[in-house]
């Protein structure tokens, strides 16, 4: 016997979608979330448009998008899938954004003291280095890798990510560092 079919995602701009905002459904705003860079060429269109909502589980196709355009569950009309206009070229100018402003902020003095005719500055790394020189050896290096490792190697890791998915198709490498990426994503 043959599976049943699988009821279609709401792709704005679709019928489907349509029908809905005629029943009263109305269309929410929600962030814009990344592509799947590992979503493979090589897999047959059937399961390459096959998604599992993530709130109510229900498995369902989704028609292709617009960019731009986003798809919602048939059940719960929680959004499934978004087609970003520009899923490469601005992430990968607000991470040389990110990269500008990490290394300004770690090369500029984080404090300033002057005390009777003395002044003293420090950046974070410093900061670092003197609590270590004190006897603060942990608290250096929770300062050390919270403020300046942390930060560093998420945005080495998203550089690469995004430089290497620029070049279709992506090295093999992009998606296990992307993986790990998401792994160590100071924001989670």
């Amino acid at each position: 016997m043959p599976p049943p079919p699988i009821p279609p995602a709401l792709a704005v701009g679709s019928p489907n979608l349509d029908n809905a905002r005629a029943a009263g459904v109305a269309r929410i705003p929600l962030p814009v979330t990344a592509p799947n860079p590992l979503r493979s060429e090589a897999m047959p269109p059937a399961l390459a448009d096959t998604l599992a909502c993530p709130d109510c589980d229900l498995k369902q196709s989704v028609p292709p998008m617009r960019p731009g355009g986003s798809a919602r569950c048939a059940r719960c009309k929680v959004t499934i899938a978004r087609n970003p206009v520009d899923p490469i070229d601005r992430p990968l100018a607000l991470t040389f954004a990110a990269l500008a402003v990490f290394l300004i902020a770690n090369a500029s003095p984080l404090m300033g003291l002057s005390a009777v005719g003395r002044e003293s500055s420090t950046t974070i790394l410093g900061g670092a280095l003197e609590l270590w020189n004190r006897g603060s050896e942990i608290t250096a290096v929770f300062v050390a890798f919270c403020a300046v490792v942390a930060p560093g190697v998420y945005i080495a890791f998203m550089l690469a990510v995004l430089l290497a998915a620029r070049r279709p198709p992506a090295p093999d490498w992009v998606g296990r560092l992307l993986r790990l990426a998401a792994q160590v994503d100071p924001g989670r």
